[in-house]
């Protein structure tokens, strides 16, 4: 059974590719073809509420400034879509790097990259985070760079312990043994044995700092306006929670969604590219090797 058609076994796996795909769809929708500008003001129709008071004219309803919370949201989604993904694929590719080396090189390479490790993890990443954007201002490449400074050594510590499992692996001693390099054994014969975690770690990061990109701009600490994220619209509606709840729960329910839906696409990544688990969670007949053990390529 493929990779493909495990994935796809799975009921919350296929739950997690719909929505994901839906908040794609929102990341890449026109502005102009959304009912409402979702920057204009407009005082005269502020706090009003949707649908379920009998406004079709703004469904999701507007906020403390008269803009329309639909339009105003699906705009919104393409930001924090950008900042996740911007955040996740720096933080992957230097953790993949960092892991590798000290997983492969040991020695002092390896002392050396797991202090920096240890370093990163002794600061609490929110107070880095909101301190570092406290001076750079809260521009989109600035907030991009403190998540992906703040989320790399996780990819780090997985990749790391991935290689030192490999490189046990009697196809690596083989490998040196006919005379390939290092560039080569790493790239050609570890790496494609360490893909699987990364896709899963990636996966539940892209969550991950969802959360925390909402949580900064709820502080204010995120994309100045006009622009504005999920976490920014909550922000602005919090003195509003109790007169206008939808204006914070609207953007609130989205954030909840996303994540939810990377966490579970995680979960069927995870499954779908360890066979063992897959057959252990009785999916499949048959056994396997275990999860942390390596396949030759």
């Amino acid at each position: 059974m493929g990779v493909a058609r495990r994935l796809g076994s799975r009921r919350a796996t296929r739950v997690g590719l719909v929505f994901l795909a839906l908040f794609l769809a929102l990341g890449v929708w026109p502005t102009s073809w959304l009912p409402h500008d979702p920057t204009e003001v407009n005082l005269g129709l502020a706090n009003r509420p949707g649908l379920w008071a009998g406004n079709w004219s703004q469904p999701l309803g507007t906020d403390f400034l008269g803009r329309d919370l639909l339009s105003r949201s699906v705009y919104a989604a393409r930001l924090t879509l950008v900042i996740g993904l911007g955040a996740v694929t720096i933080a992957t590719l230097v953790g993949t790097v960092v892991g590798l080396l000290a997983g492969y090189f040991a020695g002092w390479v390896d002392e050396v990259l797991s202090w920096l490790i240890d370093v990163q993890l002794a600061f609490p990443m929110i107070a880095l985070a909101v301190a570092v954007i406290a001076v750079l201002g809260g521009s989109l490449t600035s907030l991009i760079g403190v998540l992906a400074a703040t989320s790399w050594f996780t990819t780090a510590r997985v990749v790391r312990a991935q290689v030192l499992a490999v490189k046990a692996s009697l196809f690596i001693e083989a490998a040196g043994a006919l005379g390939a390099g290092s560039v080569r054994t790493v790239f050609r014969h570890i790496l494609p044995n360490v893909v699987s975690p990364i896709l899963a770690v990636a996966t539940f990061e892209m969550a991950r700092l969802v959360l925390t990109e909402s949580a900064l701009s709820f502080l204010g600490l995120g994309v100045s306006s006009p622009q504005t994220t999920w976490g920014a619209m909550i922000g602005d509606g919090r003195a509003y929670v109790y007169e206008s709840w939808w204006v914070a729960t609207v953007p609130g329910l989205l954030i909840a969604a996303l994540v939810i839906a990377f966490n579970f696409v995680g979960d069927g990544l995870r499954d779908a590219m360890d066979p063992t688990s897959y057959a252990s969670s009785g999916r499949t007949g048959g056994g396997g090797l275990r999860s942390e053990q390596a396949t030759e390529p």
